[in-house]
């Protein structure tokens, strides 16, 4: 449980995971009708380039810890 190593590896890997980008898409649908997801109907705004893959060998609940990090940095 050595939190801070959490922030070493942040610091590591930050810069690529910012390249990475996300995707971000403007819907304008009315689920209760059963609408489709058309070109119409959703706008791409952003396009994610790039993926982060974590796999910790021992530990899927480590594993999960690191993603959640990895998806607050994104996400501030």
């Amino acid at each position: 449980m050595k939190w801070e190593n959490l922030s070493k590896l942040v610091a590591i890997v930050k810069d690529e995971m910012f390249k990475h980008g996300h995707f971000i898409a403007d819907l304008d649908v009315d689920f209760g009708q059963r609408s489709l997801i058309t070109q119409e109907t959703c706008k791409i705004r952003q396009v994610q380039q790039g993926v982060m893959r974590t796999n910790c060998m021992d530990c899927l609940d480590r594993t999960n810890v690191v993603q959640g990090v990895f998806s607050r940095q994104i996400a501030h």
